[in-house]
Parts: C-alpha cells; sequence; structure tokens
C-alpha cells in the first residue's frame, strides 16, 4: 500500500485538532482500498469433466464442472452418485477408492463437448 493514497486525507486533517475524524477517514479509504476489484482473485474456468462409474453392474456417466484438478471433480461425483442412488457418501467412496477398475474420469475437451458431429437434416415429409 502506498502512502500516496493517504496524502489528500492527511493535508485535510493537518490543521485540525480532533483525530477521529482523520482516523475515520482513513480506515474508509483502506476500506475502499482493500475491496477494489482489481485486487480481488481472477475467476478461473472451470473445467468439464466426464466421470463412468460402475455400481454394482450398473454404470452411471455424470459431469461436472471444477475449476481444479480431477480430485475435485471425484468429490462433485461421489457427492452427485450419493444423491443419486440414495447411497452414504462414505460408502460410495469405499467401493470407488481406486483399488478397482470400477470408474474412470477424464477431462471434455471443448469440441468433444460440442456436438459439431451432427448433420442438420432438412424435415421432409
Amino acid at each position: 500500500m502506498n502512502l500516496q493514497n493517504f496524502r489528500p486525507l492527511l493535508d485535510k486533517h493537518q490543521n485540525t485538532e480532533g483525530g477521529e475524524d482523520l482516523q475515520q477517514d482513513m480506515q474508509r479509504e483502506l476500506f475502499h482500498f482493500l475491496t477494489k476489484k482489481s485486487l480481488r482473485r481472477p475467476l478461473v474456468a472451470n473445467k468439464l469433466y466426464k466421470g463412468q462409474f460402475n455400481y454394482y453392474g450398473e454404470t452411471h456417466t455424470l459431469h461436472t464442472h471444477s475449476s481444479s484438478s480431477s480430485g475435485a471433480a471425484y468429490y462433485n461425483f461421489i457427492n452427485q452418485l450419493a444423491k443419486e442412488l440414495n447411497v452414504s457418501k462414505t460408502i460410495l467412496m469405499f467401493i470407488f477408492d481406486g483399488s478397482k477398475d470400477n470408474y474412470h474420469i477424464e477431462e471434455v475437451k471443448k469440441n468433444e463437448s460440442s456436438n459439431n458431429n451432427l448433420s442438420l437434416q432438412p424435415f421432409c415429409r
């Protein structure tokens, strides 16, 4: 932080006796400085992940977005499966712990997620 941001406040209150006004103004200026949009953490684009889970012979294909690694996507998939199957997350994490080849998670590339391979046919009667 630069002292130049507070120079106008110091000049304004230099000849006054009350230090409370100066303190309030400096706190207000500090608050505005710290809450500027440029100082906030930049948004990270979410990646799309596709997960296939084999739950006792049933194949469940799910999609989720995650801004970090596929590990975060794994936990998103576990939450989705727990709600869909009405099963505890702990049980699903035990089943899909990586000891068996019963699930697969991959990142979906942009060209895979769009339906460019569909050809539009004119409607004929």
